[in-house]
């Protein structure tokens, strides 16, 4: 479904008398405020950072809304009135999976790409770049999410135009607004942060949060816009996690995010006029995930068959039960391409059993599923 909000003011007449005539000019239309759109997805592209999936392939090779909208992204036509570059976009969702992560990617009225917001969090949201006439919704986490996308242009945020309280995010236009760094200003000052993550250890794709308060030299105000870099544990580069994100009134800001890996994490603020102070790294250490099918009972032989997650392809789970107050190793098995496994025992006793990822990696914490036979 896509609804769009415009607002109509009253035509007002205005008397201009000229040398000869006349004229009464009508003020135009103001600009569309917010544009909505609603949908649904029902699988994912895991690559959608880098390659495209099957929704976003048809809909570039024939530049219209695709048969296989729906499947594992989704493609919105913009109205004319939101692609001129000053308008923001922020798609949020609403999973059945116990994860998702929507991106969002933009194309120009030929379908020709021109660049995407795709970042960790589950939701995603930043300025639409001049030219957007097409916004795919692409899903990389999640099956059967439902999502909300709402455009907002200029005059389409709260009343009053007032300063944000809490941590927002940039919008385009002035020099707090797109990517990369600004130069600092004739003083020479820099802005620094503060930077906290907590939990500093949690579970696959489990939400986190990085915050902190910026510490500004003197001559530098803001408003103060936040960049974070991540990252993954055992990679030598930082990469952009996001760059708009805005302090609130009071210097600080806060920004929620999810990951399959545990990574290393940076912040940064700047203003118009000044560079930013890196702060971090932090840490945020991240449990590999171990799914096993449902079993209960006892059979003979006893098979466990699951996945582990992220991908650990040709690493070793172990299969263990419970004795006294430490486990004891029954079987092990390599994981195989698709980080899928099968452990095996020949006989069953009841008890309590697990079935281990031992860490094998930077990249992640080990992770277990305990499973109680009757």
């Amino acid at each position: 479904m896509i609804r769009s909000t415009f607002t109509r003011p009253d035509r007002v007449a205005v008397g201009l008398f000229l040398v000869l005539a006349l004229s009464v000019v009508a003020l135009p239309r103001a600009r569309a405020e917010t544009f909505e759109a609603t949908g649904s997805i029902d699988g994912m592209n895991p690559a959608a950072g880098t390659v495209g999936g099957v929704t976003e392939n048809e809909f570039i090779a024939n530049c219209a809304v695709p048969a296989s909208q729906g499947l594992d992204g989704y493609v919105v036509e913009l109205p004319a009135a939101f692609g001129d570059g000053s308008a923001t976009a922020q798609v949020t969702g609403d999973s059945l999976a116990p994860a998702y992560d929507l991106d969002l990617a933009f194309y120009d009225a030929a379908c020709a790409f021109i660049e995407q917001l795709a970042t960790a969090a589950p939701d995603e949201g930043g300025p639409v770049p001049a030219g957007t006439a097409w916004i795919v919704i692409n899903q990389s986490v999640g099956g059967g999410t439902t999502f909300v996308l709402v455009v907002t242009g200029p005059g389409g945020g709260p009343s009053g135009g007032s300063s944000p309280t809490a941590t927002g995010r940039a919008t385009p236009g002035g020099g707090t607004g797109g990517t990369g760094s600004t130069t600092a200003g004739p003083g020479g000052g820099t802005v620094g942060t503060t930077l906290a993550a907590r939990p500093t250890r949690t579970g696959y794709n489990k939400p986190f949060t990085l915050s902190g308060r910026v510490d500004p030299d003197p001559g530098c105000s803001g408003p103060f816009v936040v960049t974070i870099k991540k990252r993954v544990l055992g990679n030598k580069r930082y990469r952009v996690e996001d760059d708009s994100i805005l302090a609130g009134s009071a210097g600080t800001w806060e920004i929620r995010l999810r990951s399959p890996k545990s990574a290393s994490y940076t912040a940064s603020a700047r203003s118009a006029g000044c560079n930013g102070r890196v702060a971090g790294p932090e840490n945020v250490l991240i449990t590999a995930r171990v799914r096993v099918k449902g079993i209960t009972s006892c059979v003979a032989p006893q098979r466990f068959t699951g996945s582990v997650a992220p991908n650990h392809k040709r690493t070793n789970v172990l299969l263990q039960r419970r004795a006294g107050k430490s486990y004891k190793t029954l079987d092990q098995a390599k994981l195989n391409k698709r980080s899928r496994f099968m452990v095996v025992m020949p006989q069953c006793e009841r008890g309590t059993y697990r079935v281990l990822w031992p860490a094998q990696s930077k990249k992640n914490l080990a992770g277990e599923k305990v499973i109680k036979l009757s």
